[in-house]
């Protein structure tokens, strides 16, 4: 099981997913953070020792948020459309992976691939 913060723009169907898998998601609005500054957001996540998921690719700006220095960060780069795909990709990407695969690393998904940075 794999524990995520998920950003308020990520979908919902994604924490669903997530949830079905078995995996242990928290959103901000369960939280009471909604339309919180970034830079909570990504202070949330560290303090509850989460990867955050996310569709806002602010994160995906190392210059910003140095993957070394979270648990991990997941950029979703998808819109309606592209939902399915994307959401397959991910699930490929987190099978059989540890908490701790994530820590110090940038994940940026699409519909056809993963970019890792660490």
């Amino acid at each position: 099981m794999i524990q995520f913060l998920s950003d308020e723009c990520t979908y919902f169907s994604t924490v669903e997913l997530l949830r079905q898998h078995g995996h242990e998601v928290v959103t901000l609005n369960e939280l009471g953070l909604l339309q919180s500054d970034d830079l909570v957001v990504i202070e949330e996540a560290q303090k509850q020792n989460r990867i955050l998921v996310t569709r806002d690719k602010d994160f995906s700006n190392i210059l910003n948020y140095p993957p070394k220095k979270y648990q991990g960060i997941i950029v979703l780069r998808m819109d309606a459309q592209d939902e399915d795909n994307v959401h397959s990709v991910f699930l490929q990407s987190i099978v059989n992976k540890t908490q701790e695969d994530f820590v110090g690393k940038l994940y940026v998904i699409n519909k056809d691939k993963v970019r890792i940075e660490s």
